[in-house]
């Protein structure tokens, strides 16, 4: 929906400019469960064997780099922690302290893909897997498909609000 909305952008209503921020706050946050600080409860790592994480980073940097993104998850981590911390975790009222941008979403999504694909397999050796989508129906052309899906719900909730505007009259 985030990517819907973007692919949007022109449009001047609040409520899709808040929602639109909204849903990049959720994205940032529950990054950083999964990637965030090792010690939390929701790390990848806690899903994993200890064995096993060295394989799963050299993954998520091939993945990225076969992606064609100029980043590293370091410097990925280092981007969503700031922006988190400066912009997501605290409420501030002053126009002049909002980000100048946002951070690059799909590195986020890329190593969010990567360690489902590796949970995937994880839960459908154990028999456990049924019930989860498939990895490869969630990315490549499955994800284009639900992109257009959403699109098309953004046009719809947009044609519903022709003639709004954000302030009221009178």
């Amino acid at each position: 929906m985030y990517d819907a909305l973007r692919w949007h952008a022109e449009d001047k209503l609040n409520f899709f400019r808040l929602y639109h921020g909204a849903l990049m706050d959720g994205i940032v946050i529950d990054w950083w469960k999964v990637f965030g600080s090792d010690g939390d409860a929701s790390h990848w790592k806690k899903l994993f064997p200890a064995e096993d994480h060295k394989n799963i980073r050299t993954a998520i940097f091939s993945a990225l780099a076969d992606s064609g993104e100029k980043c590293t998850l370091d410097s990925i981590w280092k981007e969503i922690r700031n922006f988190r911390n400066t912009y997501v975790a605290h409420l501030d009222f002053d126009e002049g302290n909002r980000a100048a941008k946002f951070p690059m979403l799909s590195p986020l999504r890329i190593s969010g893909e990567v360690v489902y694909g590796k949970l995937f397999e994880v839960l459908d050796k154990a028999g456990r897997a049924r019930g989860f989508p498939v990895p490869n129906q969630i990315k490549g052309d499955a994800r284009v498909g639900d992109l257009d899906h959403y699109k098309k719900i953004v046009l719809t909730a947009r044609k519903c609000l022709e003639g709004w505007e954000n302030e009221p009259k009178g």
